[in-house]
């Protein structure tokens, strides 16, 4: 407390400054003024404001001691609840950076979805062109005979699209007479009626 210091200083000039008048009073005062009744009562009153004035100085003392401590804990406090704010900050920045990642990795995630969305109903749309290219290559096989079938369906299209272009067909005998030499008849024969060859397509 920087001001205490001054003010103790400036209680102790008083102090002199009263001890001097007394001094003064009784070098100045007759032989006969220090008997007399005014003399003496006006040195017990100078004596007692000198106490009064020492006890206002202890109780003064004793208040800026207390302001002192009060100050010291003020302080420690104030401090504490720095490092909490500190502590709150470093955890709010933490929080915001962790918030900032998981915004980025959702953004990286829904991209993702998104792209894979995309080519799922690429394939959707590539798949249903497929099976009306399908239903269209059978309607047209289904005008056609097994001489004209043979080499379009050896030279194009394999036995798993073949099957397929079968079930689809309205009039069947002409492919199966065409798929007899396929390179792939038998695998054909197998999936369309079963292991056994149909005898329709010996002749």
């Amino acid at each position: 407390m920087k001001y205490v210091k001054p003010i103790l200083m400036i209680l102790h000039g008083v102090i002199t400054i009263f001890l001097g008048t007394i001094v003064a009073l009784m070098l100045t005062a007759d032989v006969g003024d220090f008997k007399s009744a005014t003399f003496a009562k006006t040195l017990k009153e100078k004596e007692f404001e000198i106490q009064k004035m020492a006890f206002t100085i202890v109780q003064k003392d004793s208040v800026f001691k207390e302001l002192e401590l009060a100050q010291s804990l003020l302080k420690v406090q104030k401090d504490n609840i720095e490092s909490k704010i500190d502590s709150i900050q470093q955890a709010n920045t933490s929080l915001a950076n962790n918030l900032l990642k998981i915004e980025q990795q959702n953004l990286e995630y829904k991209k993702k979805e998104d792209k894979k969305l995309q080519n799922q109903t690429r394939i959707n749309e590539l798949n249903s062109r497929r099976e009306q290219d399908i239903k269209d290559i059978a309607k047209t096989f289904n005008k056609m005979k097994s001489k004209e079938l043979k080499p379009i369906l050896k030279n194009h299209y394999d036995s798993d699209t073949i099957v397929k272009i079968y079930r689809e067909m309205s009039v069947k005998k002409e492919l199966i007479l065409a798929m007899d030499e396929h390179p792939e008849s038998v695998k054909f024969f197998s999936k369309v009626f079963g292991a056994k060859k149909p005898k329709l397509a010996t002749k």
